[in-house]
């Protein structure tokens, strides 16, 4: 069990965070609502910290702000204009199977879970998951920097999981 001293020191840090966030948006609220936001793009993200198993932003020492983790935009741009965004955190915490159907090749061990490898997206630090069951809508406030984008044969496959797990396929 987490230490709930632990805890309450990382909400309290959130809360301010939160409240720095909320005055950025007010003073920038134009801007943010021209920001171009493309579907499939990767961005360091203030996620918050977590209530359960919620993804949370890592805590680095000595960053300014300790609830950042990559992102990925999974709203289609037509709708990112807005000032919201429908994102997915990536973790790195990736657990693999061998394929039954395929001998020699690895799949997500949760099925819904998609792996970005690392070979792939330079600005990654690991190989990477992206987990429809985590995805979230944000203010755009919250995008910090970005780092690059997916390929579509990666988006596509992100895609059809998130069909899957919103039993939206036939």
């Amino acid at each position: 069990m987490e230490d709930i001293n632990k805890k309450m020191e990382r909400l309290d840090s959130w809360n301010l965070e939160k409240r720095e966030l909320s005055v950025d948006w007010n003073q920038n609220i134009d801007r943010e609502r021209r920001r171009y936001i493309k579907q499939g793009e990767i961005y360091t993200c203030v996620v918050g910290e977590n209530i359960g198993s919620e993804i949370r932003g890592h805590e680095k020492e000595g960053e300014d702000i300790a609830h950042v983790r990559p992102v990925l935009i999974v709203s289609d741009t037509r709708y990112n204009n807005n000032a919201l965004v429908t994102v997915i955190p990536l973790t790195s915490t990736v657990r693999i199977e061998e394929n039954p159907e395929v001998e020699g090749r690895e799949s997500p061990k949760i099925k819904n879970h998609y792996i970005l490898k690392k070979s792939n997206y330079s600005f990654l630090r690991n190989d990477s998951t992206v987990a429809p069951n985590q995805i979230k809508t944000v203010s755009s406030i919250r995008l910090k920097h970005f780092l690059g984008y997916v390929n579509e044969t990666d988006m596509a496959g992100i895609k059809n999981r998130l069909q899957s797990f919103f039993g939206l396929k036939g």
